[in-house]
């Protein structure tokens, strides 16, 4: 069963790891949407709320 619910500060560094590999596999593919260096540490703390 799938669960959904809202992220937490744990959540964070999975999800941007998840984000970067799948840009990464998108430019390999010939496929780019968004760089994945924009995916750092810093980019996905900005995008974080906790609320």
């Amino acid at each position: 069963m799938i669960e959904v619910g809202y992220a937490t500060a744990d959540d964070r560094e999975p999800a941007r790891l998840l984000l970067k590999a799948t840009a990464e596999r998108l430019v390999e593919r010939l496929e780019p949407l968004w760089p994945p260096d924009e995916f750092t540490p810093a980019w996905i703390d900005a995008k974080h709320t906790l609320g």
